[in-house]
Formats: C-alpha cells, sequence, structure tokens
C-alpha cells in the first residue's frame, strides 16, 4: 500500500490567538522600542526645517476697520515687493 500525505493544513484560530496572548509581552516591547528609536532619530538625527511664505493680494484703496482709516499706495507696496525679494536671496 502506498502512503498518501495531506496537502492541505487546517489552520485553527483560536490556537493563533492563544499563541498571540501568551506573547504578547514580545508584542509589546517591540512596539514600545520600535516607537522610542522612531522618535529618537526624529528628534535627535533630523534637523528641523521651516519655511514659511505669504502672498496677499492688496487693493489700492482705502478701507476702515472701526474709527480707523487705512490707506496704501502703490509705492508701499512697490517697497514691500522689493525688500521680500531681498529676504530671499
Amino acid at each position: 500500500m502506498e502512503n498518501k500525505s495531506k496537502d492541505f493544513f487546517t489552520i485553527d484560530l483560536l490556537h493563533i490567538l492563544k499563541y498571540l496572548w501568551k506573547h504578547m509581552w514580545i508584542i509589546a516591547i517591540s512596539g514600545i522600542l520600535t516607537a522610542a528609536i522612531g522618535f529618537s532619530i526624529s528628534y535627535f538625527a533630523i534637523a528641523p526645517k521651516y519655511s514659511t511664505s505669504i502672498m496677499l493680494y492688496v487693493n489700492n484703496s482705502s478701507f476702515s476697520l472701526g474709527n480707523t482709516n487705512f490707506s496704501i499706495s502703490a509705492s508701499e507696496i512697490s517697497a514691500a515687493q522689493s525688500s521680500e525679494r531681498n529676504d530671499e536671496s
């Protein structure tokens, strides 16, 4: 007679969950260790880079805010644009 081997495996979900529960401490330590390494790398090894920019559209007329009237001229806008270009270089 010939021995026939099984071509399939039985997976018991309850068995897998019990195995994971028994080794929960390894999973927890691995997660904490991974988080600590990631935090350490991001805090100590990566230099922060900050940048910002803003663009405003200003209508060349006067406006009032409460009891105060404001007026912006074209020369003030040009001066602001030229100082912005000098800051970038």
